[in-house]
């Protein structure tokens, strides 16, 4: 199931977990680091919020991946927000490659998202290029 969830979430940006909220990808920005001459690429992150979507979409989703009928992909979605649900302080479990799930010591459900490693996402060497002898014109106002 977990796997099915993360894909599902990469594809969509967001997964439904009825009861719960959903999981969402926010895409992070790209800078620039002056001193160190580099564009720093973006960072993603995935959070839980408690916005509900109707889960249709990743039940037929589950359905086609693992070739069985709906009804039963809506069961076992459903077992396995119940085992979030049911989860103790202290105890996670993981989404793999994604994050992993964990109850704070005053019983809020939460989502901790791992890093994207840095080989999927380098840093770009940046020099910023003046030419003195280059004129260009500007608009200013309506006029140029």
């Amino acid at each position: 199931m977990e796997r099915h969830i993360v894909s599902y979430l990469f594809q969509h940006k967001k997964c439904p977990l009825p009861g719960i909220g959903s999981l969402e990808l926010h895409d992070g920005s790209a800078y620039i680091s002056y001193p160190d001459k580099k564009v720093m690429a973006p960072r993603s992150a995935i959070r839980l919020t408690s916005n509900t979507v109707m889960p249709d979409a990743l039940q037929e989703y589950i359905s086609g991946m693992e070739h069985i009928p709906v009804w039963a992909a809506q069961n076992q979605l459903t077992d396995f927000c119940r085992r979030l649900q049911g989860l103790d302080t202290n105890a996670e479990i993981p989404l793999p490659d994604a994050g992993v799930f964990f109850k704070t010591a005053d019983g809020k459900l939460s989502f901790h998202s791992v890093a994207v490693p840095e080989v999927f996402l380098p840093d770009v060497d940046a020099e910023k290029v003046i030419h003195p002898d280059a004129s260009h014109e500007m608009l200013v106002g309506d006029r140029q």
